[in-house]
């Protein structure tokens, strides 16, 4: 009896590894049971996974697995390539943004800055406990980026015009990677985040709360990005509720360090599955214009099969 489970053990892993499931491993005594990082990442501090003339399959086993990597020509034949922050300002002047960690000003978070005032595209400004950051973590961005969030369209004005909104949606499902299925064009549009600013200029550190993967355009500029994935918890801990890095910058006082980082430069995509905690820093001269998204399919099941002990317990 013992031997024929044990075969039946060594079967369902073997077959769990054929269709992307790992078996689990138990990284210490009281962590719950995972597959090890360094051997489904690879070991931290190494280069990203990086691809190029990708195949629609390449990019569907990648998907799954949650993996981060980075394909250098996703911007091929894409309607937003190229642009820079001047041109967003041209094509959508009476689009409508904000300057993030604004919260002493703009505590409701308005949208006060029309695209089409160009001063913007040079302003470096620190936002709200960037000193306090800084002192955490000396390679966090010390300035506050813009941020255009066509994901909180709801039909009215708060975003500008609507034939301004409709006017990028109908560039965005132009500029879906080729080798993305572009039934995604609808996922994409509902998720858009457009991140403009100087150099130095960058989002702080946090995790988001969506469940489907991400994928990150440089348009225009590049950025240095550092990312990491979801922090272990061990068994017995409960749900984690009370600082865990959701919001900006929570990771720094936690003493948070990436296990990758990276510069992504214009007409290439980062992606990488949900709960990841990610950063980015615009490293080039001008000004950065990057896009932010999520693509609903597929969706990362055997990412979710490998670690749901530990994101069951950060949702």
């Amino acid at each position: 009896v013992d031997f024929c489970c044990a075969v039946m053990k060594l079967v369902i892993g073997l077959v769990a590894v054929a269709e992307g499931v790992h078996p689990s491993l138990s990284l210490c005594e009281k962590c719950l049971q995972e597959p090890l990082e360094a051997e489904y990442y690879g070991a931290p501090g190494s280069p990203v996974p990086r691809f190029s003339n990708y195949s629609t399959e390449e990019f569907r086993r990648a998907a799954l697995l949650g993996k981060v990597f980075v394909v250098s020509d996703a911007m091929r034949g894409a309607e937003f390539a190229g642009w820079s922050c001047e041109k967003m300002a041209t094509e959508f002047p009476e689009a409508k943004m904000r300057r993030e960690y604004d919260w002493e000003k703009n505590g409701k978070d308005h949208n006060l800055q029309r695209l089409g005032d160009q001063k913007w595209i040079t302003t470096t400004e620190q936002g709200e406990e960037a000193s306090d950051r800084l002192k955490q973590d000396q390679s966090t961005p010390p300035f506050a980026p813009f941020y255009w969030g066509v994901r909180e369209f709801k039909g009215d004005n708060s975003l500008g015009p609507k034939e301004t909104i409709m006017k990028f949606k109908d560039n965005l499902v132009k500029s879906v990677p080729y080798f993305l299925d572009s039934k995604n064009s609808q996922s994409m549009f509902a998720n858009t985040e457009m991140w403009m600013g100087a150099q130095k200029t960058g989002a702080r550190a946090h995790m988001d709360s969506h469940c489907i993967s991400t994928l990150g355009y440089v348009l225009k500029g590049k950025r240095r990005w550092r990312i990491g994935p979801i922090p272990r918890v061990p068994a017995g801990a409960g749900k984690v509720t009370k600082n865990v890095v959701f919001d900006d910058g929570v990771a720094y006082a936690l003493k948070w360090k990436p296990f990758y980082e990276f510069e992504v430069e214009e007409g290439e995509a980062l992606f990488f599955p949900p709960g990841w905690i990610h950063e980015t820093y615009n490293t080039d001269p001008g000004c950065t214009n990057a896009l932010t998204t999520q693509f609903a399919m597929p969706k990362p099941i055997h990412y979710y099969r490998n670690y749901y002990n530990r994101m069951r317990r950060v949702g």
